[in-house]
């Protein structure tokens, strides 16, 4: 990720980079974060206060991870939504 926020390759950071300079920027990292991480949680934030919001009160609320998407776990099959977006079905809505 910090090749593409500096934007260089994986390569060029090995060759110019410095432990040292490396080292700050897993600092900075840690006390700021940024990129595609950041942008899933604070989408993932206002996801749970519209769904707090327009919950049941006898219902549990929702916290942000329930939101955040699950990169590289499997779909369980009941889970996937079944989506037809034949051209048939598209016209149907009109």
């Amino acid at each position: 990720m910090l090749a593409r926020t500096l934007g260089r390759t994986l390569d060029e950071l090995m060759q110019t980079m410095t432990a040292e300079e490396f080292g700050l920027w897993q600092y900075e990292f840690s006390t700021r974060p940024w990129g595609d991480i950041r942008n899933d949680m604070m989408g993932s934030i206002i996801c749970s206060t519209v769904a707090n919001i327009n919950r049941r009160p006898e219902t549990e609320p929702f916290n942000a991870y329930d939101f955040l998407p699950k990169y590289g776990k499997k779909v369980r099959e009941e889970e996937q939504i079944q989506v037809d977006d034949s051209p048939a079905n598209f016209f149907k809505q009109f």
